[in-house]
This record gives C-alpha cells, sequence and structure tokens, in this order.
C-alpha cells in the first residue's frame, strides 16, 4: 500500500474543550491509485490529509505512507519522509 490509515483518531484542543475530529478512519490506498476526499465543510477532510502527510500527528491509530510508519517518527524524520514523498 502507498497509504494505510488504520483506526486514526485525531482530536485537538486541552482536556476541558477537546474536539474529536478524526474518529476511527481507516485507510488503504494501493501504488499507482489516485483517490479523493469528499465531504461537507468541517467533515474532517483537511485534518486527515494533515495526518497523511505527516504534518499533524494522529492522536492513536497507525499511519503507514510508502512503508514508513509516520506514528512511530519524530519531526526530524518525518521532515525527511515528506521530502521525497509528499
Amino acid at each position: 500500500m502507498a497509504i494505510r490509515a488504520a483506526n486514526v483518531t485525531l482530536s485537538l484542543g486541552s482536556n476541558d474543550a477537546q474536539v474529536s475530529i478524526l474518529r476511527g478512519v481507516d485507510l488503504d490506498v494501493p501504488h499507482g491509485v489516485s483517490v479523493a476526499l469528499r465531504g461537507p465543510s468541517g467533515s474532517g477532510k483537511s485534518s486527515l490529509m494533515a495526518v497523511l502527510a505527516g504534518l499533524e500527528r494522529a492522536s492513536g491509530g497507525t499511519v503507514t505512507v510508502d512503508g514508513l510508519n509516520f506514528t512511530e517518527m519524530d519531526e526530524d524524520a518525518l521532515a525527511r519522509a515528506r521530502r521525497g514523498r509528499i
């Protein structure tokens, strides 16, 4: 898979004002396949793209891009991974 997201969650804000943006997203995109994300405003499309690109950290789940586990990488490793892949 070019991109694999498994049970991805994203919550933003502090404990008292925490908002769940993504809840258990699963996505597999094979190499050579194009996909489109569609949905109403505020449904989490841009947030999901930020997580898949390694620009935002998922709160839970795993994100793998081109065989690299983005959820286990530090910021420097993510920057190196994005350089040639995103």
